[in-house]
């Protein structure tokens, strides 16, 4: 059957580019957690907290400013790919760039001066002000970092697109964080994310460029409509899962806990990313796969591709689940004995990234499928729980409480995105639902 021969074909370029994605992904993620535990020794669960905290306001900042190009970025490049469009391929990438070049200095601007007025009225603490504004200079290259890394994923650039938006950026903090004098402030710390996120995005700049180097064709007009409708809905998506559900419980702490809340979870919620390092690596080599799929109108390959992947992430992240389960106080003590008793504010956390293993990249599914809509719906209502579960958990439980409302919001997240890729695309992947074949 046809079928059965596509899907052999992309099952290797699906197994070649995740090995790869694998391996960088494993490097990138032991160089985060070594870069956030020498943060944390060096500045401790105060210094940490703040850190932590400016770096989430940075990183939102960042995100506004993108509207969410990056992501419909990865789709559009991927499906002029596909058609071998490379003229509207260059158009749709110069556009998107010039584009997030003057909303990120406009949006850098804002936070720089309005840094005094975040850190005394919003979060009560003062020595967040100075932090914030030197995050602020990294909003660019956070926004130019995350274009590229994107876009180069939408030409199956997997190596590069790893290097830029994984590996780069903690390993260029730790070797400048290292090459300091032992006694590190605060403030060294934030110079280091600023030359390090902004070496990686010019690395990233210049891997686009050899990319595209081989492709002579002129720009070429593409529906600009089609990108604003699509980044509408991404956007709204963008704002939902990397700001509400990623960082809002940190927020939360920020304003109603203390400093050393906000470093706690901060930390466990790095080492939970740890435990989803396959699921990511894997959703980041699929969803060009999937574009490219659906512009093709490949529907049964791209759900037997799906689906043996999301069985191959539920194998891979199990153990580390048990990991988190048995040894939770002890991996959190690596941050220092602040931390040594919050193993139970990993292990909440993780719960919510074995279930988003178990469940496969519906997600990516949807909105590299055209439907953008219904995945902006489902993250509304996964943000409503969170923020309901924040009101009701931080006051009572505080970080714990923090936790399981990311956690909740999470698992509601990837069980409607489950439920919506079959009803409207007929798309199964949950492994303990169907037999895999």
């Amino acid at each position: 059957m046809k079928w059965i021969k596509n899907l052999e074909v992309n099952l290797q370029e699906v197994l070649k580019s995740g090995l790869t994605a694998f391996i960088l992904k494993v490097i990138g993620a032991g160089l985060s957690f070594a870069f956030n535990v020498a943060v944390a020794r060096l500045l401790g669960a105060e210094g940490t907290g703040l850190y932590f905290l400016a770096l989430s306001i940075a990183t939102i900042s960042s995100l506004l400013s993108r509207v969410g190009l990056d992501h419909a970025l990865l789709r559009f490049v991927s499906g002029y790919a596909a058609h071998k469009e490379w003229g509207k391929v260059k158009s749709v990438y110069a556009f998107s760039i010039k584009f997030v070049i003057v909303s990120s200095i406009i949006v850098s601007l804002l936070l720089f001066v309005a840094a005094p007025y975040i850190a005394t009225f919003i979060f009560n603490k003062t020595d967040l002000a100075e932090p914030l504004r030197w995050m602020a200079l990294s909003i660019l290259p956070l926004s130019m970092l995350s274009l590229n890394a994107e876009s180069l994923k939408g030409l199956k650039n997997i190596r590069d697109a790893m290097l830029v938006n994984g590996v780069g950026l903690p390993l260029m903090n730790l070797i400048i964080i290292y090459s300091m004098a032992t006694q590190v402030v605060i403030v060294d710390v934030f110079w280091s994310y600023l030359i390090a996120s902004t070496s990686v995005s010019i690395f990233g700049l210049w891997r686009w460029k050899v990319s595209m180097r081989e492709y002579s064709s002129p720009k070429a007009a593409f529906n600009t409509q089609d990108l604003i409708e699509s980044c509408k809905q991404l956007f709204g998506v963008s704002i939902v899962r990397s700001v509400v559900i990623q960082w809002g419980p940190l927020i939360f702490l920020g304003v109603w806990s203390s400093a050393v809340d906000t470093a706690i979870f901060g930390a466990a919620a790095r080492l939970s990313g740890l435990l989803g390092f396959v699921l990511v690596s894997m959703n980041q080599i699929m969803a060009p796969k999937f574009a490219e799929l659906f512009a093709l109108d490949d529907m049964e390959t791209l759900e037997n591709i799906a689906r043996k992947v999301a069985f191959g992430n539920f194998v891979l992240v199990s153990p580390f689940f048990i990991v988190c389960i048995f040894a939770g106080d002890l991996i959190m003590g690596l941050f220092g004995p602040e931390f040594s008793t919050s193993g139970d504010v990993l292990l909440v956390l993780a719960i919510g990234i074995f279930v988003s293993g178990l469940m496969g990249s519906v997600g990516n599914i949807l909105i590299m499928s055209g439907n953008e809509k219904t995945f902006w719906h489902i993250s509304i209502l996964s943000a409503f729980i969170l923020i309901v579960s924040c009101i009701l958990f931080i006051p009572d439980f505080g970080v714990l409480g923090a936790a399981w409302a990311a956690t909740l919001a999470i698992i509601t997240n990837n069980l409607l995105a489950a439920y919506h890729a079959r009803k409207k695309l007929s798309v199964q992947v949950l492994p303990i639902f169907r037999r895999i074949r």
